[in-house]
């Protein structure tokens, strides 16, 4: 099985550009310094996708630029409808290295055999000074891509009825 799909190339592709985020993986193989990125994409089926890139996190500098876009994660992406872009403070950035280090993300395979027809993508990817690294996953309710997701989703400070 291929980490990822033609079909979902498409779809991640357009809903990162949709937020005007940047390719990790091709500023990686181009070998510009984009080092020390880790970005959560949240695609709910039927709701609004939120994109939170974290820069930075082993320096003293670390910052969170965070989307959400009008569509649905499922379909049309949209536009941009909020954004926040600030800097970390000393205790965010611990608690994400330790979250980070504890979890194992960018060891982590790239996809678990998931997938249904209404819940949500959560993606992760990291660039390191190991490369880049991909995960895909299907609505979990658990595990570390979970709770990744939610500790990135709580740094915007934007609230959800549910995140599923």
């Amino acid at each position: 099985m291929p980490i990822i799909s033609d079909f979902e190339t498409k779809c991640f592709s357009s809903q990162l550009a949709a937020a005007k985020e940047p390719s990790l993986f091709n500023l990686t193989r181009q070998g510009r310094p984009f080092n020390d990125v880790v970005r959560f994409t949240w695609l709910p089926t039927f709701h609004h996708p939120v994109i939170v890139r974290i820069e930075g996190l082993n320096s003293n500098t670390a910052r969170l630029v965070a989307k959400q876009l009008t569509g649905a994660g499922g379909y049309d992406p949209g536009k941009i409808d909020k954004e926040i872009e600030r800097q970390l403070t000393r205790q965010e950035v611990s608690n994400l290295r330790s979250l980070i280090a504890r979890t194992r993300i960018a060891s982590l395979p790239a996809r678990i055999c998931d997938g249904g027809t209404d819940g949500s993508q959560w993606l992760i990817e990291v660039t390191d000074r190991d490369g880049y690294h991909f995960l895909n996953r299907w609505t979990p309710e658990q595990g570390e891509v979970h709770e990744f997701g939610l500790a990135a989703i709580k740094l915007t400070g934007w609230q959800f009825k549910t995140i599923y």
